[in-house]
């Protein structure tokens, strides 16, 4: 799972962020869940035979959550979401797309970056004060990109919790 692998060099290293604009209407459990002020974003949407693949999360100071959906084989293509405290002013590197320059655009109403290179594409975001995103992708086309990112919503409190403990790690 390359982008997987991307994902968690970057969970190592300083990260991007996200937390949602929107409440969840169990917002209490899903704060409780993932030690944040707000719910983290998971996939709305995904392209036909993906399922989440890998999730990461590290607890502390600056909460770090890494999920990875895919196809049955990473030659299907994945979507990786990263999701960290952050500054709008720190959006713009693209870690996991280095070949590619970043390029200015709009995401969820959010002034963005995109990047696209041979094998990747990304897009990164500050979703709301301090909270950044970046979404990595490989083998999917810009169209199912900006479907899956204009579709993420809140998580459920369960659903953080379900995704570490079925397919991952905490710390």
């Amino acid at each position: 799972m390359l982008l997987a692998a991307a994902v968690a060099v970057v969970l190592a290293g300083s990260a991007a962020v996200v937390l949602s604009r929107q409440l969840a209407e169990d917002m209490d459990d899903t704060v409780r869940a993932t030690g944040g002020t707000h719910p983290y974003l998971v996939a709305g949407w995904l392209p036909d035979g993906f399922d989440l693949a890998a999730a990461q999360w590290r607890a502390g100071e600056r909460s770090t959550l890494g999920l990875t959906y895919g196809g049955s084989t990473s030659a299907d293509g994945q979507i990786s979401i990263l999701q960290a405290p952050g500054a709008e002013d720190e959006v713009g590197p693209l870690p996991a797309v280095a070949s590619a320059e970043p390029r200015p655009t709009v995401v969820r109403g959010h002034r963005a970056v995109r990047a696209r290179d041979n094998a990747n594409a990304g897009r990164q975001w500050a979703e709301r004060p301090g909270a950044v995103v970046t979404v990595v992708a490989t083998g999917v086309s810009d169209s199912e990109l900006e479907r899956f990112v204009e579709a993420l919503r809140p998580a459920r409190a369960d659903e953080i919790e379900d995704a570490v403990r079925q397919y991952g790690q905490s710390s």
